[in-house]
């Protein structure tokens, strides 16, 4: 029966074929015709009347193809007469002109902007050759895969030389340092972030320097350290974009080295904050260090899948583990594209973000469907003539289809203009800090071509509906004034699309009053210190005239041994601060207060029993200078803090906080106990007070046991990964008014103790504290806007829902007044259906918020995706702004003059 039914299709298209192709003849044939009568009759011969005619129309013969153009050329002319028409008639009404197109102004702009942001972060590619085929190789502990850990330097070579799926396999590892462009400079200024880098690092990426060259494995590993490239910004502005820069000498850290290259602009690894490179140095005495510092990066070889790589490192994984269990027995390999590393903490809020304005557009067009069947209800008597007249239901349709593009058009250019100011403002909160790639975030030619897109789905949405409902109807009815349109009442379907604004609104803004609920949570959990009137800044030693390197130790990590000016110059910086006037305490951290621990430490009571996994869990360190807990405003809970006698010299000593005591002595008193801590050199420490508990960031839930040790007791000698912070030294500054001012006075006092060595990174607690909440802050801001303009659009809908009904029982509303209907009574009457209708949006919103506001629980803070609270307020609230909506036009039923309503036709 299928293969008869489809027979028969294909029939009627043939036949439907060869009618077209009769009629283009026909009309072929009369075309010359016409064309050569009037030869005709000045007495030419048929056969030459034929041929100048064909010569008047062009030289040539008219064929099917130059008929079928000028069918076109007329549908054209038509459809730009319909424009026409309804421009015409959009001036006849301004008002609903205007609310259509900011409508769909606010529905294209919010998606435009969002598409923006996501386009430049999630689909823009990397400056890169081919960044499909690069991925990061982490190493994971197999107890815990989903853990992104560094590769050892064995580990990095045995992967460069033992795989056969890569074509180049290069390492990073990050550094700071201080560059002088005057190699007399020995301070150097300010640090700034650089990289580590193998010489194979480039090839990789499929970069090359604009200036100089790269490093490459013909090097020394000594000379090579001693070598720069340099990126794009820094070379612009501590070398004013000198052409000449290659060859120059430079300091690094106080060392001299050689500027050998400049990279394009707009180059990094992972990193946008890098601002040069160097080689990396290594030996064979550093070939065992269990030192996970290394970022290995591969190219695959053409024909190779992720698949086949990531067997290939599984067994690679196996042989190491064989090989050198010390450092890699447990751990495996995993493989993740470069485009992941990018993108996976920003993914997963953009794509809701996008998701979010995906529905404010739905809302924008179904109150624009909703606002056109109004209107087209009001147009019946015209639409009916017309039909009567011999219109076309296909014509019909394609006048009230050109209107639809005409508002669509008029609607695209609005949105992208509002899209234009908010993509300004939302760039001058510098997203750069929480949104990768956020630099190349514009409107450009992709996201103009989405808006285009967005325009056309939009005006064929909110289009063909109106057009199709209406065109079905028969004149006579029309004529006559009924209500019904194709057998499907106008009010019903606006109803529906209501219900459905009011369903999604509300998802919408629970989504944002649970992020809204987690800002305002956060903002109450403070860190526990007092940030009023302290300023943070940093001061750093430069690292070749502080550290001598001394070998290293039977783990395989880097020995030094530091100077013991570091603690002198240190110390005499803090004595020479708390001279300054206007200040009342400094204190001084190796590690900057109200920010995540940077070194954690094993920590153990001696003599203590303990669990089996007590000494596991990492603790976090922080050595620090006396008066420390008194500037910061942390309270002593018992015992003391340190004090100027705590040296190298005296006992080792140690103040833990609430957690940590809790934990090594449950309901005993910590003072007089004795700790081991897991660090290079550092003997049994005496516990000597106990303070209490600090977060270390407000994003933080519970507290985390800290252990601090007094900066002057570090010993001088350390392992390798400890160098650079240990010459970096946070001051903390309480001043009795705004620091501000004494800005100038604190760099001079530093200067007065170490020649002219600058200070950086200069900041005001509170400022350091409100900048944690920034990315949250920033989020919310656009997915509250976007929430906000569902919810006006909503209470737009469901205003002209009420209005419209009040307009079209304005009859039967005088009739009830007339015979004596009641102020209630003509309130209940209009209130009814938009009570209906809203209860149901609710109803469904609420149903469908429980299930996809789960989305949300990696973004929120101490509340839960289904916070009864949340729910509460935000249901009243919007069921209350909807019932507004519907009192004020119900309100106005109430003015109605009977008599007036009576005489309506």
């Amino acid at each position: 029966m299928k293969l008869l039914h489809r027979l028969a299709s294909v029939v009627r298209w043939i036949a439907h074929r060869n009618k077209a192709e009769q009629d283009l003849d026909d009309e072929l044939q009369s075309f010359v015709d016409m064309a050569a009568a009037d030869q005709i009759r000045d007495g030419t011969t048929p056969a030459e009347a034929r041929r100048r005619a064909m010569i008047q129309l062009g030289g040539v013969e008219p064929t099917k193809e130059r008929v079928r153009t000028a069918r076109h050329g007329a549908w054209i002319d038509e459809f730009w007469r319909d424009v026409l028409h309804g421009l015409r008639q959009l001036r006849r009404a301004p008002v609903f002109a205007v609310t259509v197109v900011v409508t769909l102004a606010l529905g294209i702009g919010a998606n435009t902007l969002a598409f923006s942001i996501v386009h430049a972060v999630l689909v823009r590619e990397l400056p890169y050759r081919n960044p499909d085929r690069i991925v990061l190789v982490w190493f994971s502990p197999s107890d815990e895969p989903d853990e992104r850990a560094g590769a050892t330097l064995q580990n990095y070579f045995a992967v460069r030389d033992r795989s056969q799926a890569f074509e180049f396999v290069g390492s990073t590892s990050s550094i700071q340092a201080s560059i002088a462009v005057d190699p007399d400079d020995v301070a150097g200024g300010e640090p700034v972030a650089g990289q580590r880098v193998h010489a194979t690092f480039p090839p990789v990426f499929g970069v090359q320097p604009v200036l100089g060259t790269w490093f490459t494995d013909a090097d020394d590993p000594a000379t090579a350290a001693r070598k720069l490239v340099l990126s794009h910004r820094l070379w612009q502005q501590r070398f004013g974009g000198d052409p000449t820069v290659i060859g120059r000498l430079v300091r690094v850290d106080g060392q001299e080295a050689t500027v050998i290259g400049v990279m394009p602009e707009g180059f990094e690894i992972l990193n946008g904050e890098t601002q040069f490179w160097t080689a990396s140095r290594w030996s064979e005495a550093t070939m065992a260090s269990p030192s996970r510092m290394l970022v290995v990066a591969a190219r695959l070889k053409p024909g190779v899948t992720m698949q086949q790589a990531q067997a290939e490192m599984n067994v690679l994984a196996g042989n190491l583990a064989r090989e050198f269990p010390q450092t890699n027995k447990g751990w495996g390999i995993h493989l993740e594209p470069v485009y992941d590393a990018y993108t996976w903490r920003a993914r997963r809020p953009l794509l809701l973000l996008q998701g979010v304005v995906a529905l404010v557009l739905l809302i924008a067009c179904a109150n624009v469907i909703g606002l056109l069947l109004a209107r087209a209800s009001t147009r019946q008597q015209e639409f009916a003539m017309r039909m009567a007249l011999g219109s076309s239901r296909g014509r019909l349709v394609r006048q009230l289809f050109a209107e639809s593009v005409l508002l669509a058009c008029i609607g695209c250019v609005c949105g992208v203009a509002l899209a234009f100011a908010g993509l300004r403002a939302f760039m001058a909160q510098n997203p750069m800090t929480w949104l990768p790639r956020a630099d190349g975030i514009t409107l450009d030619a992709g996201v103009l071509t989405f808006a285009v897109v967005v325009s056309a789905a939009s005006s064929i949405l909110f289009g063909l509906l109106p057009s199709w409902t209406v065109s079905r109807r028969t004149p006579t009815p029309a004529i006559k004034r009924t209500t019904g349109v194709g057998g499907v009442p106008h009010h019903q379907l606006r109803g529906a699309l209501v219900s459905s604004q009011v369903a999604v609104a509300l998802v919408l803004l629970i989504a944002a009053g649970l992020l809204v609920n987690s800002i305002v949570r956060l903002s109450l959990n403070r860190p526990g210190i007092d940030p009023t009137n302290l300023l943070a800044f940093q001061v750093r030693l430069p690292l070749g005239e502080m550290v001598t390197p001394t070998g290293r130790d039977a783990g395989g990590f880097f020995t030094m041994k530091f100077s013991p000016r570091v603690s002198q110059i240190f110390s005499q910086i803090q004595e020479r601060l708390s001279a300054v006037p206007g200040v009342q305490s400094v204190a001084a951290s190796v590690v900057a207060p109200a920010t995540p621990a940077q070194f954690q430490m094993s920590v153990s009571a001696i003599g203590q029993p303990q669990a089996a996994d007590q000494g596991s869990e990492p603790i976090g360190w922080f050595p620090v200078s006396p008066d420390y807990f008194r500037t910061l405003g942390v309270a002593v809970v018992r015992g003391r803090e340190f004090t100027k006698s705590d040296s190298l010299a005296s006992t080792q000593v140690a103040v833990v906080n609430e957690t940590l005591a809790r934990r090594l002595w449950p309901g005993e008193d910590p003072i007089g106990r004795e700790i081991t801590i897991d660090f290079v050199n550092d003997p049994p420490r005496q516990v000597v007070g106990v303070v209490a508990d600090v977060r270390e960031t407000s994003r933080q839930r519970d507290f985390a046991p800290h252990v601090f040790v007094p900066d002057a007791q570090l010993p001088l000698a350390s392992r390798g990964w400890f160098q650079s912070p240990r010459l970096t030294m946070t001051y903390l500054v309480r001043t009795s008014t705004d620091p501000q001012p004494l800005v100038g006075s604190l760099r001079s006092a530093v200067s007065e103790v170490y020649r002219s060595q600058p200070i950086y990174g200069i900041k005001m607690m509170e400022d350091a504290m409100a900048e944690q909440l920034a990315s949250w802050e920033q989020y919310l801001m656009l997915l509250g806007a976007f929430a906000a303009i569902a919810a006006v659009l909503t209470i737009v809908g469901v205003y002209g829902l009420v209005a419209y009904g009040v307009g079209r029982r304005t009859q039967e509303i005088g009739i009830r007044r007339a015979l004596g209907a009641s102020t209630s009574a003509v309130l209940r009457l209009v209130l009814r259906q938009g009570f209906i209708l809203i209860s149901i949006g609710l109803a469904v919103g609420v149903t469908g918020s429980l299930a996809v506001t789960r989305i949300l629980q990696g973004l929120l803070w101490g509340v839960s995706p289904t916070d009864p609270l949340t729910f509460a307020l935000v249901t009243v609230s919007l069921a209350a702004a909807a019932l507004l909506a519907c009192y004020v036009p119900a309100r106005r039923a109430l003015g109605i003059n009977p008599i007036a309503a009576l005489r309506v036709e």
